[in-house]
Parts: structure tokens; C-alpha cells; sequence
């Protein structure tokens, strides 16, 4: 992934590739990388789209590695979903539809809805469900919520302002759990 960064680094500094450039004196952002999940952003022009299905077509000669353009999309702000469409026909990808999750981060959702936050309390409901409550001390309770659950949802509360009816919900959950509750039967 490094050659491939260098590749669009190339193509940014000799002016082929037009990246976004973020405000306040921001830098100019290309591409994010994390393992080998790739994101490349920037202006929308058909030359510029052009410029990224050939710097994926020279990584593919260099490096040898096969871009899955099945599991790969083509998203577009503020464009018309035709010229989306015909864009995506020219990499070989697919035309995104927003919201879509990017590291299991809902990107394009409005994070100030609740009903947004259900994967989170999903993920809270499928632990608990492994660890039945019943089955372990309160000494093993408090441990999984001092070291599993409570870690959980730092990630997205990084990201994303959390409404406060959520986090209600995902602490109502751990009191449950901690005092070995249900949903069903509180236990004081």
C-alpha cells in the first residue's frame, strides 16, 4: 500500500490528480489508507476519475496485486446519478450509495439520529447475549464491562457526537448485565 500511496502522491504532485483541499489552510487530502482498504477522494471531473482507473491499472502491472472492482464503488456529492454511473462503467466499479460503512463506520448517515446508533447497541446486545449474565460472577461481570464493553463504542464516540438517549441505553444495558438483569427482569 505504500507504493500505492506513492503512486497517487506522484500523480498529485505533477498536477494529474486534483485532491480535496480542506479549509483553514488545510491540507490537500488524496487518498486515506488502512491496511489494505483504500479510499481515494477528490474533485469530481471525468479526467480526474480517468487519472485514478489508471493509477489502479499501473499498480495492478507493478505490484501484481488484483483490485476486486466487485467489492470496490464510485461515489459522487452533489452529481448527477447518471454521470455516476457512466463514471463507475469507466473504472469498472460500482455506482456507492450513501450512507456505506468504511472501517464499520456509517459514512453520509446523520449521526444525530438515534435509530443511526442501532449497530452500537446491536453489537451491545450480541455480547451480552454470548455472556449470559447468569453464568458468571459478578467479579467476571464487571470485568467484561470494564474491558470489553465499555471499550466497544470509544470508537465511533471518537468520530461522532453521541446523542444522550444513546448512551442512556448502551449504560442501562451494562447496569443490566453488571447486576445480572434482562431486558425483561430488572434487577434492583
Amino acid at each position: 500500500m505504500e507504493a500505492f500511496s506513492c503512486i497517487v502522491a506522484k500523480a498529485c504532485d505533477a498536477g494529474r490528480l486534483k485532491g480535496i483541499k480542506l479549509p483553514n489552510g488545510g491540507p490537500v487530502i488524496s487518498h486515506l489508507l488502512y491496511a489494505v482498504d483504500a479510499l481515494t477522494v477528490g474533485e469530481w471531473s471525468p479526467e480526474n476519475i480517468k487519472v485514478v482507473a489508471r493509477i489502479l491499472r499501473v499498480f495492478h502491472a507493478y505490484s501484481g496485486l488484483k483490485i476486486n472492482f466487485h467489492k470496490s464503488n464510485l461515489f459522487g456529492v452533489g452529481v448527477d446519478e447518471g454521470e455516476i454511473i457512466n463514471m463507475a462503467e469507466v473504472v469498472g466499479c460500482c455506482k456507492g450509495v450513501f450512507p456505506f460503512n468504511y472501517l464499520g463506520i456509517p459514512l453520509g448517515a446523520n449521526m444525530n439520529r438515534i435509530k443511526n446508533w442501532d449497530p452500537i447497541v446491536k453489537i451491545f446486545h450480541n455480547r451480552l447475549s454470548i455472556w449470559k449474565a447468569r453464568t458468571l460472577s459478578i467479579g467476571g461481570r464487571l470485568m467484561l464491562v470494564k474491558s470489553v464493553l465499555e471499550s466497544l463504542p470509544v470508537y465511533f464516540f471518537s468520530i461522532f457526537k453521541v446523542p444522550c438517549k444513546v448512551v442512556d441505553k448502551l449504560e442501562a444495558l451494562i447496569k443490566n448485565f453488571l447486576w445480572g438483569g434482562t431486558e425483561e427482569v430488572k434487577k434492583k
